[in-house]
């Protein structure tokens, strides 16, 4: 087998696995819920009127929903959820008849950056808990990453690279060299308006749209920007060599920025457009794109042209790309390693998920990059360096370059660990902990340690050993600490075995500071374990 069929079949190999791996997976979608009011596992004393949820990023309103529904199913939303005209990261919906119970809020959202939807529920309690397994926020089901998701950005992104550094190459060579550049950057530019569109496509279809939709939703935007500066650099490019001479490089640099402009538009419209400080995430995100451009698809453009261009000004084209080379891979590792950090967030989120695992590979891909590239370097330094040796090595870092952006278009589609990391499920429970001195612990739990209805767990253990103690009768006085008098209260805590005994009551009816004693039986002995309390503030909704 020659090495050329060998290059390709590792390459087609290569983005056969990693397309299958990423479909395989679940994405975790963007616009993921930080808070809610009410709360998860809230027992409210009043029926809310308003059911209000704020996501970590602004998700497209018309395509989400937030339905509330009791346990016999009826659904009792009012209307389609909306926007807050202040903060388009909350969506609210009313709610009628909702009266004593136990309601499940079901919810829908579609990023409105990239169309990843998102689903999810949680329960609340109107003067009732709701039962602990679906009291909280469960896990989002996502839309999963699709072959036609992942090979659209591919596409994209090979060929905005190939165009940011052919087009600087084209520009340094000089218009006699262009023929052998013009097909290729064409073709390029074919790729990348079809790249668009497939993107737009595939989060048409995970949004659960249609084109017909597209100009009525804010994915409108993202597609635009990407697509206008695409189409005005194809067309500089297609007249470039029809204007006169003293205009031909500015019409090349004219079709150049609308590549990078493409480029930043796709930036401003993915994960870096989402974190804490956009702006900088945005720019390093756009800086590391165009950087690999400048590096790979300048070598790509050199390949096609090298033959051609004399051997004195071929030696200086090489000195001078080896310059931009280096500069162009401290750039793209520098801010690899910037956005990294603050996408992934700890170690455990680097070797655990998929996004740490694409990262990793990667960046194990840069590293070989780099070292193709040091190979080059040493065999150009020869005096009686082959060119074959230059178009070996440099076609070798063009495969391996191919399958680093396969790789970063699978990232592009699976949200970051610090995104899904700031999922909510609700406020902890108020704990307190006491013991009698010598023969068993105590651990209370309050949830959600409102005022009002509350869900109390009590975990009783032995004092030396730690096992736990179920043969007890375990009852809960209650006294307030602060002014006015309001009487004494109790609550008994049925056993649930393993130590643990449970029960909800409304017995935390002020606000403030609680002594509370844990009155423990059984055959052999009975004690009281004081405990102290400060509840938190109601969670009702106005």
């Amino acid at each position: 087998m020659t090495m050329d069929r060998f290059l390709r079949w590792t390459l087609l190999a290569g983005v056969a696995l990693l397309i299958a791996m990423a479909t395989a997976m679940p994405v975790s979608a963007h616009a993921l819920p930080v808070a809610s009011d009410p709360l998860p596992g809230a027992i409210l004393q009043q029926p809310p009127r308003v059911i209000t949820m704020t996501f970590n990023e602004a998700p497209e309103p018309t395509l989400s929903y937030i339905n509330v529904l009791d346990t016999a199913g009826r659904h009792h939303e009012v209307g389609h959820a909306a926007a807050n005209a202040t903060d388009p990261r909350i969506l609210s919906v009313g709610v009628a008849n909702v009266g004593k119970g136990v309601y499940t809020v079901s919810w829908r959202t579609v990023a409105s950056d990239d169309g990843h939807r998102i689903t999810g529920s949680f329960a609340f309690g109107v003067q009732v808990s709701p039962p602990p397994h679906v009291s909280t926020q469960e896990d989002p089901a996502t839309s999963a990453l699709t072959a036609v998701g992942v090979a659209s950005r591919a596409v994209y992104y090979v060929a905005i690279v190939f165009l940011l550094g052919g087009i600087a190459v084209a520009i340094s060579v000089g218009p006699q060299f262009w023929g052998r550049l013009r097909s290729a950057l064409t073709g390029a530019w074919v790729l990348a308006i079809l790249g668009v569109l497939g993107i737009t496509d595939s989060q048409l279809r995970s949004a659960g749209a249609g084109w017909d939709q597209l100009f009525h939703i804010s994915l409108w935007g993202s597609f635009a920007t990407r697509l206008v500066p695409a189409l005005a650099g194809a067309g500089a490019l297609l007249i470039a060599t029809r204007v006169s001479s003293r205009m031909q490089r500015w019409t090349m640099v004219a079709a150049g920025l609308g590549a990078a402009l493409s480029t930043l538009a796709d930036a401003a419209a993915n994960h870096a457009s989402t974190e804490a400080n956009p702006v900088v995430s945005v720019a390093l995100q756009w800086v590391h794109i165009l950087a690999a451009g400048a590096w790979i698809g300048g070598l790509t453009a050199l390949l096609l042209v090298i033959s051609a261009v004399p051997a004195q000004l071929r030696s200086r084209l090489l000195e001078r790309f080896a310059i931009v080379a280096v500069g162009c891979l401290l750039v793209v590792a520098t801010t690899g390693v910037l956005r990294s950090v603050a996408s992934i967030g700890s170690w455990q989120g680097l070797v655990t998920t998929l996004y740490g695992a694409l990262v990793l590979a990667k960046v194990a891909l840069i590293v070989i990059l780099a070292f193709l590239g040091v190979l080059n370097r040493v065999n150009a330094m020869r005096a009686t360096a082959p060119l074959n040796g230059f178009r070996r090595v440099g076609s070798t870092q063009v495969v391996v370059a191919l399958v680093a952006l396969v790789l970063s278009s699978a990232l592009v589609n699976v949200a970051p660990p610090s995104a899904t990391a700031i999922a909510f499920s609700g406020p902890a429970p108020l704990v307190t902990t006491g013991t009698d001195g010598n023969t068993f612990k105590v651990h209370l739990e309050v949830s959600p340690g409102n005022v009002g209805f509350n869900h109390f767990t009590l975990t009783l253990t032995d004092y030396a050993t730690g096992s736990p103690i179920s043969n007890a009768t375990v009852t809960l006085g209650f006294l307030f600490n602060g002014p006015g008098t309001i009487g004494t209260s109790s609550l008994r805590l049925p056993s649930l075995g393993d130590g643990t005994f449970s029960a909800d009551g409304a017995n935390l009816s002020l606000g403030g500071s609680w002594s509370i004693t844990a009155q423990v039986e059984t055959t052999r002995w009975s004690y009281d374990v004081p405990l102290q309390l400060t509840t938190r503030k109601p969670s009702t909704t106005p």
